[in-house]
């Protein structure tokens, strides 16, 4: 009588277990199919009631824009231990969206920030179709908190086997352990942020995965200053610098020698060169 009671029981404790997991989100989904899906997610607290985070709202990015924010995010995936010993290979960044998935990603992750309330926050999953076998998903969660767009990434480019099927959408957007070796590199306006708990979630996020953009200062950067450059030497107005006077000879050995340089060059003749030679030697 005793193992009925003990299933039961057994039972009841997961039922109420999964309802409490189930019942943890509110989703609202903004775009979704068979591999790609962008929602809007509220967390809840023990009490069922929406966790409040104060993200910024009405947040104005369109489309167009928001490609480019994503085309600006570069991601690192470190080449396999025989890759850098066999072809000396070295970590290159490249893009994390490339401008097709951008444009793809863009509407909907534009809308769902638009549309978003301070508890919610943006899940999204987008499938990379390698070839007609071979699929790779990447997810994660964006909101904007104090004017910069966050982006984590849980999954970057997560490889299905042929024959097994793909990473579901509308799931966690991050991985339990750590199976993905990659790494976010910021370039300009963005830095890492070193969280390791999700807001709202509070899901794990591994190192160098959390990217904050300074969005406004990226999408219409300051003018750069140019370097001052020394000033040309001025003259006043109608003022002519004159040419520089070479002094005159000032010994006799001297004077004779550039008199006799002058009629070598053929600018006095003969009979100068004689008649100015002996003046200088009655000088003497």
């Amino acid at each position: 009588m005793r193992k009925p009671l003990f299933f039961i029981v057994v039972f009841l404790l997961c039922a109420i277990a999964t309802g409490c997991v189930t019942n943890r989100t509110l989703s609202r989904s903004i775009m979704e199919d068979n591999y790609n899906s962008v929602s809007l997610e509220t967390w809840l607290d023990a009490s069922k009631q929406p966790i409040q985070l104060y993200f910024d709202q009405l947040v104005e990015i369109d489309d167009a824009e928001m490609k480019r924010i994503l085309e600006s995010i570069q991601v690192v995936e470190p080449p396999s231990f025989l890759s850098v010993l066999i072809l000396k290979s070295k970590p290159e960044p490249e893009q994390a969206f490339i401008p097709a998935e951008a444009g793809f990603l863009a509407k909907p992750l534009a809308t769902a920030l638009r549309e978003a309330r301070p508890d919610e926050r943006v899940v999204f999953f987008l499938h990379h179709q390698r070839t007609v076998y071979k699929g790779t998903t990447s997810s994660g969660v964006a909101f904007v908190k104090d004017k910069h767009l966050n982006i984590l990434l849980g999954r970057y480019r997560m490889g299905n086997q042929p024959g097994y099927p793909d990473i579901p959408t509308g799931g966690n957007p991050f991985t339990v352990t750590n199976d993905q070796d990659f790494y976010i590199t910021p370039g300009p306006f963005q830095s890492l942020v070193e969280g390791s708990k999700a807001p709202g979630g509070q899901e794990n996020v591994f190192p160098q995965r959390w990217l904050s953009i300074d969005y406004a200062s990226l999408l219409n950067p300051p003018p750069q200053t140019a370097a001052p450059q020394p000033a040309a030497p001025t003259t006043e107005p109608g003022k002519v610098e004159p040419a520089p006077v070479t002094p005159p000879p000032s010994t006799l050995e001297e004077k004779l020698k550039t008199l006799n340089k002058l009629k070598e060059e053929g600018l006095i003749t003969e009979e100068e060169y004689n008649e100015k030679k002996k003046e200088l030697l009655k000088s003497f």
